[in-house]
């Protein structure tokens, strides 16, 4: 998903991906950054205070993932459908249906394949982490794993079809998947119960003894 060049693509051209990439968006990553977190702070305080009012069941708690979850979908679409690579002389697009290749990128002493399997890794643990928080449907690990599958295979689909200089690849729909799946076994602890969720999808008239 996060990846640059074929998994064989050698260590001198990976690194001037990446560094075409930093000279492409790197200025702006600052402003972007410090923008993106004024708005969504601004979102959660709006909507913790409108649940309050309203009576409703941990409303910071709602109001966090309810900005959080679309703020890092928003991220993730950004960096892996809305920036184009330039590959120089390479395809537009590149399908490797090779598993387990990530391997040979672990094994070999290569820090740009280390920082690409690990973006395709971490990509989508928040994600995994903050769906079963907010939607009680998902209630099982697989449910969330299956999930994440799906939305990185919607990701991979989208690079193959549009001509973003992107790699899909089998391993990216692995990486991705474990991923989530992780991100989900982080917060297990913490998912609400089913009855939970509906009392907070109920009418919002709930006195404050009842909560």
């Amino acid at each position: 998903m996060m990846k640059y060049g074929r998994w064989r693509t050698d260590d001198e051209e990976r690194t001037r991906m990446l560094s075409t990439l930093s000279r492409s968006f790197g200025n702006l990553l600052p402003i972007l950054v410090l923008s993106v977190l004024l708005l969504a702070s601004l979102a959660v305080f709006l909507l913790h205070r409108s649940r309050r009012r309203a009576g409703r069941r941990r409303p910071l708690t709602r109001s966090l993932l309810d900005v959080a979850l679309p703020s890092w979908a928003l991220v993730v679409l950004y960096l892996t459908v809305l920036v184009p690579i330039p590959l120089g002389d390479r395809a537009a697009r590149t399908l490797d249906l090779t598993p387990a290749e990530t391997v040979n990128l672990f094994l070999a002493p290569s820090t740009t394949g280390w920082a690409q399997a690990l973006g395709n890794l971490v990509l989508l643990v928040p994600l995994g982490a903050m769906i079963p928080l907010r939607f009680a449907a998902f209630r099982t690990t697989g449910q969330v794993a299956a999930v994440v599958f799906l939305i990185s295979l919607v990701i991979e689909l989208l690079q193959l079809v549009f001509p973003l200089g992107r790699v899909t690849s089998v391993d990216d729909l692995l990486l991705n998947t474990a991923g989530g799946t992780v991100g989900a076994l982080l917060t297990r602890r913490w998912w609400p119960a089913r009855k939970l969720h509906a009392l907070e999808s109920a009418d919002p008239g709930i006195p404050p003894s009842a909560r």
